[in-house]
């Protein structure tokens, strides 16, 4: 080969891998770890003793007789005894030395899934003298407050896990999540997933906010907007809320009850305000006074483009979560995917709509053509990595094989929600019944999905032409 034929190949080689480096996803440096590909294949163990024998990290909960609360959304706790067993190269059994032996506060959590038999938990770990503890779990970085959320409603156990990674390669915070199984006294529980809850953190844990200290009142601040501020928030009394532009209410999720000043909460009332009276007036598009001073744009893009791809219902509905630091400005929080993908119990959406152009907030945003521009820009770009449709499909079949024997021993104890006559999603010819069948249910959503964003996402300018916008414009 001459030199000349030799420099042609080479440069096309080149151009080749530039390419193709382009258009796959890539690791960022955030250290998110999708679990599926980072673990170790574990040997089969040998023993004939029937002993439980997991190559997930398992989970094992003693409550000493205690009756678990939470199951009327009340917020008590109880003190338990958690052992977490997560080897890396060996399978794990509830017989080995745990990685992690503490004491824990408990409860039930959720909403509409407290109506489930299979629960989450809202998982606290303590010293003896009830202060906090922080700890590794499952690799993740320390941290006293965790969730285990147990799918069940979602047949196919991995919608959090997969939109939860994808949304942390796109966003700059999602929560992190492991997969494992649960025993609760000595009892199995199914598949469940290990997941970072909404709160402040430090060195990379949870969400990147300052801290709030008693000499400095105007500190970072992270809020939850829902059905109902709660009792573990304070309510936060925002001109959203008092100008009933919104119908759901905001809490403070941190600063948490117990350390929000009431300095502090008339800061963090007066600073969100502030935004949604510029997103609720005639300037909202404004150089000078619109809302586009509030907020970061890329978060507010990436959180509409996740959950309008997910088709993620509860989304600008229900938990609901923005953070902001002092000088910043305000970015968005990605949660709970259950009902994403066309899972929603009480209803079967269209393909063919967007989710977010209604929603909180989101529905003045979208009568911005900066907005409408970038969302659309951005999914062009994702579109060729995180949000591809051969990506996501990929990511399925990748975490199921992952799971592998894990789920037919969670469907030992939940494989009745398969047979049941009407099911949990209406109307009853939604229901799944069988695990393939609802892997092929979330695959033919995902193809629907994107097929839909490609067809449709540059018909968003109708939603900020000046024909449809005419009464909110001066």
């Amino acid at each position: 080969m001459n030199y000349k034929v030799r420099g042609t190949v080479l440069v096309v080689t080149v151009l080749l891998i530039s390419f193709l480096v382009s258009i796959l996803p890539t690791a960022k440096d955030s250290g998110r770890v999708h679990q599926h590909r980072e673990a170790v294949e574990k040997p089969s163990c040998k023993h004939t003793d029937g002993r439980f024998c997991t190559h997930l990290p398992l989970v094992s909960i003693e409550t000493g007789g205690q009756e678990v609360p939470g199951a009327d959304q009340s917020k008590d706790v109880i003190t338990v005894s958690l052992e977490v067993f997560d080897d890396e190269k060996v399978r794990n059994h509830l017989s080995d030395k745990p990685m992690l032996d503490a004491r824990a506060n408990i409860r039930y959590r959720g909403n509409s899934s407290l109506l489930f038999d299979k629960k989450g938990y809202m998982i606290k770990l303590v010293n003896e003298d009830g202060t906090e503890r922080k700890e590794k779990m499952m690799g993740m970085a320390k941290h006293d407050e965790w969730v285990l959320h147990g799918p069940y409603l979602d047949k196919t156990l991995i919608r959090n896990y997969m939109c939860y990674n994808i949304a942390g390669e796109i966003m700059e915070w999602a929560p992190n999540v492991r997969l494992c199984e649960l025993f609760v006294d000595g009892v199995y529980q199914g598949v469940y997933l290990m997941t970072e809850s909404v709160s402040r953190g430090e060195n990379g844990s949870r969400v990147p906010v300052e801290k709030a200290t008693v000499d400095q009142p105007y500190s970072g601040y992270i809020i939850r907007v829902d059905r109902d501020a709660g009792t573990e928030e304070r309510h936060l009394n925002t001109f959203g809320e008092y100008s009933y532009r919104n119908t759901v209410v905001a809490g403070s999720r941190y600063p948490s009850t117990t350390a929000l000043t009431d300095q502090t909460r008339v800061y963090i009332e007066h600073d969100f305000s502030r935004f949604e009276k510029a997103l609720y007036s005639y300037d909202y598009d404004d150089f000078k006074y619109g809302f586009m001073n509030d907020i970061d744009l890329d978060s507010f893009v990436q959180y509409a483009l996740i959950n309008d791809f997910t088709m993620n219902a509860d989304a600008g509905f229900f938990s609901t979560f923005v953070y902001k630091n002092p000088g910043g400005k305000l970015k968005m929080l990605v949660w709970d995917f259950n009902n994403s993908f066309n899972n929603y119990q009480e209803v079967e959406y269209a393909y063919d709509q967007f989710f977010m152009t209604d929603r909180l907030w989101y529905f003045m945003l979208f009568k911005d053509e900066d907005f409408v521009r970038a969302y659309i820009h951005q999914y062009h770009q994702l579109k060729k990595t995180w949000l591809s449709q051969e990506y996501w499909l990929n990511y399925v079949d990748e975490t199921v094989a992952y799971l592998g024997d894990a789920i037919d021993r969670n469907f030992e104890v939940w494989g009745y929600t398969f047979e049941l006559e009407e099911g949990l999603l209406e109307p009853s010819s939604r229901n799944a019944h069988s695990y393939e069948e609802a892997i092929a249910d979330l695959k033919s959503a995902i193809v629907q999905r994107s097929e839909m964003m490609d067809r449709y996402v540059e018909t968003t300018p109708q939603f900020c032409h000046d024909s449809k916008n005419k009464k909110f414009n001066h």
